[in-house]
């Protein structure tokens, strides 16, 4: 009998890009033999929380999810995504092309678009690296919203709903925006100009909850990895923003984690810090 496995994500870009991992599951179900159901989460806590509990079985993960996931037992790395020589992958915040703020520390009562309070580079990063280069984040932003994808964030900066927005680019040769949401938000990488860069970020990864059979693991691992050597698989890939996945080891959660507590101990207290603490940890004895 063919195992059944639920893979879950929160949708960061548009209907394209969920044809296009529909699509790689499929392939991957085939060759793993295994049946794929993909479900979608409103939230990357709540994604989380069906991890937890089982209802999941293979996830999308950004880097802190991931790094909470594990260090509670609850799961373990499958496979990285792979963007490629030569492309980094940075935390921005952007504005209308024609904006004339150049730095974070320029903003005054603007109004900001994040993605999800977990995100990364949507979120998470950016206010931590302005704060530790003295932006006054409450002087900087009148107004905040979550817009839950990537994708939401650019077309909320583009239709003028906000001044600017936190997403991730990737620069190609001579600082060109050669990478991000751009195509599944239905916008051009013109459209907009970065305010300012907030540096690298640790990968996504695709992660499995610990008591997921290891022939199960190592079947679908084995399958992802296999994707980029296969012509109608690879197309697919897109939808991850990778080139490929492969099993290389996972790099620079830890220091990105041990940078959220480092607030949290300031005392600049965000969600993404108690959010990595452990369950009843403040009830425990």
């Amino acid at each position: 009998m063919t195992a059944r496995v639920v893979f879950g994500l929160v949708p960061q870009v548009g209907p394209s890009a969920g044809a296009h991992v529909d699509a790689l599951l499929a392939w991957v179900g085939a060759r793993a033999s295994l049946e794929v159901a993909r479900v979608e989460a409103p939230s990357y806590d709540a994604l989380a929380e069906r991890l937890e509990a089982g209802e999941v079985d293979l996830a999308w993960l950004p880097p802190l999810v991931f790094t909470r996931l594990v260090e509670t037992g609850f799961a373990h790395e499958v496979a990285t995504g792979d963007r490629g020589p030569g492309d980094s992958y940075v935390s921005v915040l952007v504005a209308r092309a024609g904006a004339t703020w150049r730095r974070a520390a320029e903003l005054s009562g603007v109004s900001v678009a994040w993605v999800d309070p977990l995100s990364a580079s949507g979120y998470v990063v950016p206010r931590l690296r302005m704060v530790h280069a003295g932006v006054d984040l409450d002087r900087a932003f009148a107004s905040e919203r979550f817009t839950g994808s990537h994708a939401g964030v650019l077309r909320a900066v583009r239709d003028g709903v906000v001044d600017v927005g936190a997403t991730f680019v990737g620069f190609g040769r001579g600082g060109v925006l050669a990478r991000g949401a751009f195509d599944d938000a239905g916008v051009s990488a013109d459209d907009f100009v970065v305010v300012d860069s907030f540096g690298g970020l640790p990968p996504d990864v695709i992660a499995a909850r610990a008591a997921l059979p290891k022939q199960v693991k190592v079947a679908f691992a084995d399958a992802l990895v296999a994707a980029a050597d296969d012509a109608d698989a690879r197309e697919h890939l897109v939808a991850f923003g990778v080139n490929r996945f492969d099993r290389r080891p996972v790099m620079g959660h830890d220091a990105l984690a041990a940078e959220v507590r480092a607030a949290r101990d300031s005392g600049k207290t965000i969600a993404a810090a108690a959010f990595l603490e452990p369950p009843d940890d403040s009830d425990a004895t």
